[in-house]
């Protein structure tokens, strides 16, 4: 019923809008667009089409392709009734501008043959044109009254006539202009566009949430693609028969434009539920993409193309729509960047809004490229926020560091030491010069590795042993270390490991003589998990997992110092001692 009730009313309208010709002011329309023409699929004698004076019996309107579908291939018509109110200068004619059709065509005016693309016959013997033609009307044929324009059109290639590119028609050298200047604006944003997706692929490296910088990067290499297709179409000069292939890598384009900037900014300020919402974004731009394709291709009625494209356009308010909505919602969650990009959503938002509703052809560029701007703004404060919160971190850590080594040479550190070689001095020289050996090989390695960034994990697990061989003579004890796991090819922070089992050493064995450290390494994806397990005393500390010693402050600065976000670092009490997990993924750093 409602289809029915839709298909009345489109007749009505269709009526209505044919029941006049369409006026031209050339002295204040320096482009009209044709809007209106009547179709017709069969191939009678020309007159009957292309002269003022004759009428065919019947009249297809534009908005009827909504309810009639078009002859998938032949020779078909578009015909439309233009009226002057006003003579032309005599010095001025007038370009009537087609930027393509569907294979070769010939325009005739008024009756007359004033230009063709191609060859226009039989499937065997037509010849296609190319995109891009402009026609040239002089002032006799311009003349006060109406004129009728009429297109022969060949449709072998493809697989419906549909007119899909709006033809034009204006004064010569205004014309000549105007579209003069859309091509060097098209050229002047696709150029920053490339400029700003290159930017953001080489700076990658330096970077945290890559994958964001990266969602940002495609979206405006499809803005520059999408320019680029329906700039080759418009001023190219490309065969016609080639228009549906390039039609295919626009499609690839537009997909990238409307689905890729609200993921971004999805991605982007880490909204809450941004992986449903993408899959959700994903699936409903290649189903609004494609349908009109399948429309194309005659799998769905051609009578379906217009409400497709509409739909299109309103999925393309709805994407824009969508991604000022999650950064609204960061700017209420008090996100860095957010109030910035919202003034640039704005205007891409009023430029969409120019394109559509005054036929503004690069409204929407010109936002883009303002949002661009903003955006980049915005990613750029990021990354200085985040190169200062790095050095702060390195900073940080170093400072640490040298705590460490200071404790480690700390007059009591070497007291304890000396009185514990002059000890076995007197009573077994032999233990007290293993000492003196264990305790110069630490503090070597210490010195040695105090300014590396990463070391490998079997130098880390050889300092730990030493350390343990040197509590064993000065506290006589039997502290031991068993390694299990893969360990080759493993780099991780100098002295985490070190610091684990100084604290195990110093807080879980007041009051046992025997201690085995156990650290056990794996791998999973792209992950490497160690963890260091001690038998010792549990009851003596607190089983938070957030501890505010040195040691503890150490192990997580130089953690994040390496790893941004992309570790985890917890300790607590287990049933049978301490535990220590420590996970980082594997090659990857800030």
């Amino acid at each position: 019923m409602i289809q029915y009730i839709t298909t009345i009313l489109i007749l009505i309208l269709t009526a209505v809008t044919l029941g006049s010709p369409q006026n031209i002011f050339p002295s204040e329309q320096h482009e009209t667009v044709i809007e209106h023409w009547e179709i017709f699929n069969n191939d009678l004698a020309i007159s009957n089409y292309s002269t003022p004076k004759t009428k065919p019996d019947y009249i297809i309107g534009k908005q009827e392709l909504r309810t009639r579908e078009i002859n998938s291939s032949g020779i078909h018509w578009y015909r439309t009734v233009l009226f002057f109110p006003e003579p032309l200068a005599s010095t001025e004619g007038l370009t009537i501008s087609i930027p393509a059709l569907q294979d070769a065509y010939e325009l005739y005016w008024d009756g007359k043959l004033t230009g063709l693309t191609g060859r226009v016959g039989s499937k065997e013997t037509y010849q296609t044109g190319k995109s891009g033609r402009h026609f040239y009307l002089s002032p006799q044929q311009c003349s006060t009254g109406e004129h009728v324009l009429a297109i022969r059109v060949a449709n072998y290639s493809n697989n419906t006539g549909s007119l899909t590119f709006p033809i034009a028609i204006g004064r010569s050298e205004e014309l000549r202009q105007i579209q003069l200047n859309r091509f060097s604006l098209s050229i002047f944003l696709a150029g920053i566009f490339t400029v700003t997706a290159l930017f953001h692929l080489f700076s990658i490296d330096n970077r945290k949430r890559r994958h964001t910088h990266i969602l940002f990067s495609l979206f405006a290499i499809s803005c520059t693609g999408h320019i680029a297709v329906y700039t080759v179409i418009f001023f190219g000069g490309i065969p016609l028969n080639h228009l549906q292939h390039l039609a295919i890598a626009g499609d690839l384009f537009w997909f990238g434009m409307i689905a890729l900037l609200p993921i971004f900014l999805l991605s982007h300020f880490a909204a809450f539920g941004r992986k449903i919402t993408r899959t959700i974004i994903v699936v409903l731009s290649i189903t609004v993409v494609i349908l009109p394709r399948l429309a194309l291709y005659n799998i769905l009625p051609v009578r379906f193309l217009p409400a497709l494209h509409d739909l299109n356009l309103f999925y393309a308010y709805i994407s824009v729509l969508s991604a000022i909505a999650v950064t609204a919602g960061a700017l209420v969650r008090k996100r860095k960047g957010s109030r910035t990009i919202l003034i640039g959503m704005t205007v891409f938002l009023i430029g969409l809004i120019v394109t559509t509703l005054f036929n503004i052809a690069n409204g929407w560029s010109v936002g883009f490229a303002f949002l661009n701007v903003f955006i980049t703004i915005a990613l750029s404060r990021q990354f200085a926020e985040e190169r200062k919160q790095f050095y702060k971190s390195e900073l940080r850590a170093s400072r640490l560091e040298l705590e460490l080594l200071k404790g480690h040479l700390q007059p009591h550190f070497l007291l304890n030491s000396l009185n514990s070689i002059v000890a076995w001095i007197e009573e077994e020289p032999a233990v007290a010069a293993r000492l003196v050996n264990a305790l110069s090989q630490e503090l070597r390695l210490l010195l040695a590795y105090a300014g590396e960034r990463k070391i490998n994990l079997s130098q880390e697990i050889k300092i730990c042993k030493i350390h343990l061989k040197v509590m064993n003579m000065r506290q006589e004890k039997n502290y031991s270390m068993i390694v299990k796991g893969e360990r080759e090819g493993i780099e991780i922070p100098p002295f985490i490991l070190h610091t684990v089992i100084e604290n195990g050493v110093s807080h879980g064995f007041r009051k046992k003589d025997d201690g085995v450290f156990t650290l056990t390494v794996e791998r999973s994806n792209d992950q490497i998990l160690m963890t260091m397990h001690n038998n010792g005393d549990n009851r003596s500390r607190t089983a938070t997992g957030e501890g505010k010693g040195t040691g503890i402050r150490y192990i997580r600065s130089r953690l994040q110092e390496l790893y941004g976000t992309k570790y985890s670092f917890l300790t607590y009490s287990v049933d049978d001692g301490w535990e220590t997990k420590i996970s980082i993924p594997q090659g990857s750093v800030v």
